[in-house]
């Protein structure tokens, strides 16, 4: 039977919503146009069966197909069915441009790809070296199609400023305003994670909240707060106290009486985590290396890491250990991760950490080859706070006989 009109809109909606459409509009995709979609069978079981409905159908197809706004070409055939006189149907539509698909969708449709093209432009002009990102994500430009030009405008900013070490509120671009890179540090992360020179990227920062936008981009920002607990129960502690909260630049000049220090991500582990002679733990909350390496008193402690296995926890570790080589790791191996296979998540595309990784022992660089590249599964993680705590504390009691290298 003939598709309907709706169903041909259904199969042209397909090919936008995966971006082929806006892909080839910008010439990365050469083979999609012209587009044939094949119309379905209008043969003799068809005119036996519904002759009428095949009739209307094809009346149907020529009508949209004529339209001035939205139309397409039409493939006839000419067919002889049993009973009837030759009738020539509707056999392929044909799409010549993405602008004629787009049009045939609607507005909406007929307006972004409107806009992609015009970003494209600005972009080829103002900043080419993304114009590979608009073309493999374009409805990524397409949702912020109105402010585009401002986004390159403070691009521009970071490629002359690389790492500018002032506020973001300090940033001086004309025509925007002190607000508008606090309110677009997504999108501004994914395109200057595109572009800077990996120099200019600290690439253990977490996400873009919390200060890891800045952190990532070399930005000031208020002094964080480090927290940190007392893990001794045998240890006096302040007014009764064994969980604090401190600026880190005090945190950095401490003396803090403890022989082994206990750096973990989660905020769950951090929390629970079990009692260790002289020992305390700090929540690293993903931006470790940020926190703690201005500490120079950690130099004469005992320092052991404990992450997420993925390609952002092992980042993490080797960042952390180019400030103190003596960084232990535990529970971040080939054989704790195979071992919970059960528990794995997906580390987010955005998230992973695929390059900078040069403090990791040959076990940790091996298995972070192995994630890199997807040769257990696709974009492994298994988070901290899914460990069995009877196994962390075997594992913790064997790493705190051995000793530090």
């Amino acid at each position: 039977m003939l598709l309907s009109v709706s169903e041909l809109r259904d199969k042209v909606a397909t090919s936008w919503r995966s971006g082929r459409i806006a892909k080839a509009a910008l010439g990365a995709m050469d083979d999609l146009f012209p587009l044939e979609i094949n119309l379905g069978s209008a043969g003799r079981k068809a005119f036996d069966t519904a002759p009428q409905k095949v009739i209307e159908h094809a009346q149907a197809l020529k009508k949209a197909a004529t339209r001035k706004e939205g139309g397409f070409l039409i493939k006839w055939l000419t067919i002889r069915p049993s009973g009837w006189q030759s009738q020539t149907v509707p056999r392929y539509a044909v799409f010549t441009t993405p602008q004629m698909a787009a049009a045939f969708l609607g507005a909406t449709e007929r307006t972004h790809l409107r806009q992609l093209l015009s970003i494209a432009e600005m972009t080829a002009s103002q900043a080419p070296e993304l114009l590979p990102l608009v073309q493999s994500k374009p409805f990524i430009a397409i949702k912020h199609a109105a402010k585009w030009g401002c986004l390159l405008d403070v691009v521009r900013y970071f490629r002359e400023n690389p790492r500018p070490g002032v506020a973001t509120r300090e940033i001086a671009v004309p025509g925007i305003d002190t607000k508008f890179i606090e309110k677009n540090k997504k999108i501004l992360d994914v395109l200057l994670s595109w572009v800077m020179p990996e120099e200019a990227l600290d690439r253990s920062a977490s996400g873009v909240i919390g200060g890891g936008f800045e952190q990532r981009h070399g930005l000031a920002t208020s002094d964080p707060l480090i927290r940190f607990r007392l893990l001794d129960p045998d240890e006096d502690k302040p007014f009764g106290i064994g969980d604090f909260s401190v600026p880190s630049g005090d945190f950095h000049t401490a003396e803090i009486p403890c022989d082994v220090v206990i750096v973990c991500e989660n905020k769950r582990t951090f929390e629970t985590f079990p009692a260790v002679e002289r020992g305390i733990v700090v929540w690293g909350q993903g931006r470790a290396v940020a926190l703690l390496r201005g500490a120079a008193w950690l130099r004469g402690r005992r320092v052991i890491y404990w992450g997420d296995i993925d390609t952002h926890g092992l980042s993490i570790l080797s960042h952390l250990r180019s400030h103190f080589p003596h960084t232990e790791s535990m529970l971040m191996d080939q054989e704790t991760l195979l071992a919970h296979r059960h528990l794995w998540a997906k580390e987010l595309d955005c998230e992973r950490c695929l390059t900078g990784q040069t403090h990791l022992t040959d076990p940790e660089a091996e298995l972070l080859c192995l994630l890199i590249n997807n040769e257990l599964g696709t974009n492994i993680r298994f988070e901290q706070e899914w460990m069995n705590p009877a196994l962390l504390q075997q594992a913790l009691a064997e790493r705190l006989l051995q000793n530090s290298d």
